[in-house]
């Protein structure tokens, strides 16, 4: 799998379905509510609504709600989003591009590094259509899945990623 670090912010699973990324990030997800910590799950798709500002105000929500459960437990949130592309498309795709997605986008990318929620996204085409501004240095880099993982890769996948993010600490760390 070769050396994967995890951003402060977070990662994106990447990988064609099948994969185990679902799995690795249900994972994470449990080892924040084991510690008595809050996870959110969604699909992307709860980010998109017909109504302009509806998406990134659910968004902004979800992210306000991670961070008083950061005050209230001390155990560093986590927000999980499958199917990334749907909100973070390259927006140099232009014939790609949809309503409502760059509200989001714009929401994410704002939100994402002020938060004290970590964030993992999925998505299967992250190496071809997600924005560069996410996925940069210091917010989220994509970790590539092989079309398969054993028990013992995805173990030491897991503690790779886990390496350098306090999952459980006091208030004012990081």
């Amino acid at each position: 799998l070769g050396e994967v670090e995890c951003a402060q912010s977070g990662v994106v699973l990447a990988g064609p379905p099948g994969c185990g990324k679902s799995l690795v990030a249900d994972y994470f997800v449990g080892l924040v509510r084991v510690r008595g910590g809050h996870a959110i799950v969604r699909t992307a798709s709860y980010y998109l609504d017909r109504f302009v500002g509806a998406g990134p105000a659910r968004l902004r929500a979800d992210f306000e709600a991670l961070d008083r459960a950061w005050e209230a437990t001390g155990v560093r949130p986590l927000l999980v989003i499958d199917e990334l592309e749907a909100i973070a498309l390259d927006r140099r795709q232009g014939l790609m591009l949809h309503g409502g997605f760059l509200d989001v986008l714009d929401t994410l990318l704002a939100t994402l590094t002020r938060s004290q929620a970590r964030t993992i996204g999925i998505s299967n085409v992250a190496d071809r259509y997600l924005d560069a501004a996410l996925v940069r240095d210091g917010r989220l880099p994509i970790v590539q899945f092989p079309a398969t993982l054993d028990a013992g890769q995805v173990a030491t996948l897991v503690a790779k990623c886990l390496a350098g993010v306090a999952l459980a600490a006091t208030r004012g760390a990081s």
